[in-house]
This record gives structure tokens, sequence and C-alpha cells, in this order.
């Protein structure tokens, strides 16, 4: 990579990380189109963008472009296999996904991949398989606010709900990370049940200032969309 490329990739990079993603993307192309995009740092970096922008196909092109580079450290390999797999996921191959997962877990695990194969678990309604792995990785760290909200997801989302030990965790969750956009729209959810649309209100309006991935149980569509029926609600 040249100066100049070099330049205009740590450009990409500062614009993706002040969430100017269009401006990112462009600089990316730029590179990428004049096959001066060879860096893993990079090249990751590109991937992320593209699976917040749902572009899962051209996001798996990038990883294993990612993958054919030279001495990769043992973070970037662990980054390779979470995006890839998150791109297969969300592809329709979930099966194929959570094995390629379970597989690197066997290996050398990591938060976000513990994160991530919760997850998976879950919205593949494998329940069984979410809880035990869910309880193996607060083990592992039991102040992971995406794990605690997990499983927090995994008692309210099972087909018979557990809504007490849900909110135990989504209030551990909330206590580590106050802005975290799930958990604030389930808990959301019992105010809405005991009729306190202020405080649901509060809470919705949070979370959708976070920044949204295909990750997340809820959108910002979702949101403001109850946003608008609760503030009817409170208006009449």
């Amino acid at each position: 990579m040249s100066i100049f490329s070099g330049f205009l990739a740590k450009k990409a990079l500062i614009l993706q990380s002040k969430n100017k993603v269009n401006e990112a993307h462009a600089i990316y192309e730029e590179l990428l189109a004049k096959g001066k995009l060879k860096q893993a740092r990079y090249l990751l970096a590109y991937s992320v963008l593209l699976i917040k922008k749902y572009e899962f196909s051209k996001a798996k092109e990038i990883i294993l472009m990612a993958e054919k580079c030279n001495e990769l450290s043992d973070e970037q390999k662990k980054q390779i296999y979470i995006y890839y797999a998150i791109c297969l996921f969300k592809l329709g191959e979930q099966g194929r996904a959570i094995q390629l997962l379970e597989k690197e877990h066997r290996n050398r695990t990591s938060g976000l991949l513990q994160q991530t194969l919760g997850y998976f678990y879950i919205e593949n309604n494998a329940f069984d398989d979410a809880l035990a792995y869910i309880t193996e990785s607060l083990e592992y760290d039991d102040e992971d606010s995406i794990v605690l909200d997990n499983m927090g997801q995994y008692y309210y989302r099972k087909p018979e709900p557990n809504k007490e030990k849900a909110l135990y965790y989504f209030k551990k969750a909330i206590q580590i990370k106050p802005n975290q956009i799930d958990t604030l729209y389930f808990l959301a959810l019992y105010d809405i049940e005991n009729q306190n649309y202020p405080r649901a209100i509060e809470k919705l309006e949070t979370a959708l200032k976070g920044n949204f991935s295909p990750l997340n149980y809820v959108n910002p569509q979702q949101l403001n969309k109850m946003l608008m029926e609760l503030k009817n609600k409170v208006a009449q």
C-alpha cells in the first residue's frame, strides 16, 4: 500500500469511527477498485461497515480477502471467523454459521464470539443450546452486558417465558451499559405492561440514539412506531 493509499485508508477508518458511513464507504470502494485495499485492518473495518449496511454478500467477499492477508494477528483471525459467521447467518445459512462459531469456540473463545453465538442460538430458536451456552459465557464474564441481555432474552422469548428471571438479567445489563438498545426495549415492555408510559417513552427515546446493527433484536422503525403509539396514549 502506497503512502497516499495508506492515508486514504486511515481517513476512511476515522470517518467510520465518527459514524460518517457514506464518506468512509466511498473511500473504501475507491481503494478497492484500484486494488489498493489490501491490509487486514482496513478490510475488516470495511466488512463491519458493510455488515451494518446489511450488505452481507459484499461483506463476505471482503472478509475472505482479509483471510488471505499475511501476518494476521490472533485478534484478526477471531474477527474473521465471527464476521464471516454473521454474514452466513444473515444470508440464511444459520446452521453453518452456528457450526463455525461452535468450532471456533472450542479452539479459542472471546467475548465477541460468546455474545454472537448466544444471539445465534436464540434467533434460531435453539433455546436449550442457548441456556447452556449463555450460562457458560456468564461464568467466563458475568459483567458482559450483551451476554446478560442474551440471557434476559432467553427467558423472555423462550416458549414458556419467565419474565421475572428475564427482568433480573435485563436490570443487570442496563446497570453496566445504560444505553444498550435491546435491553432498553425489553425494559420498556415491562413499563408498558405496568401502564407507565412516560418511563417506557424515555427508554425508547434513549434506545433510538444508539448505534444500531443487524444483530439488534429491534430496529429504529419498530421503536419509532412504538413511540408514536405511546405518545398518543399519553396525550389522550
